[in-house]
């Protein structure tokens, strides 16, 4: 069984830490994608975390885990602390297959995503001004 870990920094705010649950649940509901659960973990402030995100993918089968670092930027999380986190990971789970993605701001198209969105915010706000 393949299964998808969305990474996050984790918020003390409840309601964000819950956007990303709900994003998971998102994913979950798409019909088409290779993966049979899509789960969320967060980094520190919030639960489940990796470890324990990861070992409830290993109980419900999960052979090959792909991790999606949700961070725009390569802080220490990404340099160091997620590293360090699959590394231990790997060492708990020999035998299932963990890849790595790059954080989401190296990931091929965020920066044309992000481009695309704001040129559609000023022509949606031009769009409502012409029509006052």
């Amino acid at each position: 069984m393949k299964a998808l870990i969305l990474l996050s920094h984790g918020s003390r705010r409840k309601e964000s830490n819950d956007e990303m649950v709900s994003l998971a649940d998102r994913l979950n509901r798409l019909p088409d994608h290779p993966f049979k659960k899509v789960g969320c973990a967060f980094q520190q402030f919030a639960r489940p975390n990796f470890q324990d995100n990861l070992a409830d993918m290993v109980a419900m089968g999960a052979t090959e885990i792909v991790v999606f670092p949700l961070f725009l930027a390569c802080g220490n999380h990404v340099r160091v602390d997620v590293p360090e986190m699959i590394q231990t990971a790997r060492t708990d789970f020999p035998n299932i297959k963990i890849t790595v993605m790059p954080h989401l701001g190296q990931v091929p198209g965020v920066a044309d995503f992000l481009i695309r969105r704001a040129a559609g915010a000023i022509a949606a706000k031009s769009a409502t001004m012409a029509q006052s």
